[in-house]
C-alpha cells in the first residue's frame, strides 16, 4: 500500500511493474534511530521501492551505510525484504508469506501450486533466510 501511495502521490504509474505481496512476519524498516529525520526515510522508502535490481537495492543500501553508519538488524533485514520483492518479480511470484516455522510462495501463473518452505525457526533471520534462499535459488 505504501508503495501504491508513494507511486500515485508521485505521479507515476501504477502499472509500471507487478506487485509482490510480502507478508513476512519481521520486524523490516528503515529505522527511526539510524535516519532521524522523516523526510530523508520517506524518501528513501519511495526510492527502494521503485528498485526494479537487486543491484539498484544494493546501491541504495550502501548509500544509507555510508551516509548514516552501520545498519542495524531491522534496516538490514528491511533492504533483504526488498531484495526478495525484487527477486520475486523477476521469478513471477505474486505472494511470499509466512506463519510460524513455515514460509509461502505463491505465483501468478494459475495452476502452478504454491511452495511451502520450513524455516529452522520462528526467528526473523531464519525466515528471511529461508525466503531469500528459494528466492535466489
Amino acid at each position: 500500500m505504501l508503495e501504491d501511495a508513494i507511486k500515485e502521490l508521485s505521479g507515476q504509474d501504477k502499472e509500471v511493474s507487478q506487485h509482490v505481496d510480502m507478508k513476512l512476519n519481521v520486524d523490516a524498516y528503515l529505522n527511526e534511530e539510524l535516519i532521524e529525520e522523516d523526510r530523508l526515510r520517506l524518501e528513501l522508502y519511495r526510492r527502494l521501492s521503485l528498485c526494479e535490481s537487486t543491484g539498484e537495492v544494493y546501491e541504495i543500501s550502501a548509500e544509507i551505510e555510508d551516509r548514516f553508519g552501520r545498519l542495524d538488524r531491522v534496516t538490514k533485514q528491511f533492504i533483504d525484504v526488498i531484495v526478495m520483492k525484487v527477486l520475486a518479480r523477476q521469478k513471477g511470484i505474486s505472494k511470499v508469506s509466512s506463519y510460524g516455522e513455515n514460509v509461502f510462495i505463491e505465483f501468478i501463473e494459475e495452476g502452478r501450486e504454491r511452495v511451502v518452505l520450513k524455516s529452522p525457526s520462528k526467528d526473523d533471520d531464519d525466515i528471511i533466510a529461508t525466503a531469500m534462499g528459494y528466492l535466489k535459488g
